[in-house]
């Protein structure tokens, strides 16, 4: 709890000064914590919001970051559509990244699709 409440006094200064990138870094700190909490409608509330400010600042290592944590939001909920949608998007921005985290990423979508074609047969 103590990094969640330091993220959310981050994003309230920010709010307060107005500056609009810098909402960006606890934004998705929140969303992440949230995440792992279970809280999950807070958590892709949060991811969703920092994603947007990381394409408004072309700030692609975020956007990648955050639509795979939102991807794995949607694998966790059942979701299987929305989450092959989020990581194929985080895989393909970290393969011109060349992230470090490419190899989970790819494991990841993997799971899903094969989640995905499951469910589709029963």
């Amino acid at each position: 709890n103590t990094a969640l409440n330091h993220a959310q006094k981050s994003l309230a200064i920010a709010k307060e000064i107005g500056d609009l990138r810098r909402q960006g870094p606890p934004l998705a700190n929140i969303g992440i914590i949230l995440r792992i909490q279970g809280k999950s409608n807070v958590a892709l509330k949060a991811l969703t919001q920092g994603v947007l400010i990381a394409e408004e600042f072309a700030d692609t290592t975020r956007q990648a970051e955050l639509s795979w944590h939102i991807g794995m939001l949607h694998k966790e909920n059942g979701r299987l559509v929305r989450a092959e949608m989020y990581l194929e998007e985080a895989l393909q921005m970290g393969k011109k990244l060349e992230h470090p985290d490419l190899e989970e990423w790819q494991q990841s979508l993997k799971e899903a699709q094969a989640q995905l074609q499951e469910s589709t047969k029963q």
